[in-house]
């Protein structure tokens, strides 16, 4: 079976997200779209950015007054720099791991409204 990607509601400039990767803290990274299986995020690019295809989020936290706010562990499927799109700025898709069915059905619902 193929692995598919959930349906994604794009929430650019409403939603961020704070997770620790590699012995570093990103807060308030903002994301560009949002599925009950993963996101899409943007992180300024930096000598202390260290994300990668593969790269283990932890504590990833979603920042939203109406979505969960649970710890979940996710990681990164790819991650490119793109300069035309966005200088400064890299690309990553987001799968979370550690979502549990509830998780997943309250961030469904709250899709719904955003």
């Amino acid at each position: 079976m193929a692995n598919q990607m959930s349906a994604r509601v794009s929430v650019r400039n409403r939603c961020k997200a704070s997770f620790r990767s590699a012995g570093q803290v990103y807060d308030n990274v903002h994301l560009l779209n949002l599925g009950t299986d993963g996101c899409r995020i943007e992180v300024p690019i930096s000598p202390l950015a260290r994300i990668s295809g593969d790269s283990v989020l932890e504590g990833w936290a979603l920042i939203h007054p109406l979505l969960p706010a649970a710890a979940i562990e996710a990681k990164v499927v790819w991650a490119h720099h793109d300069i035309d799109t966005r200088p400064g700025f890299l690309e990553a898709e987001v799968q979370f791991l550690g979502a549990s069915d509830e998780y997943r059905n309250h961030l469904q619902k709250c899709l719904a409204s955003l």
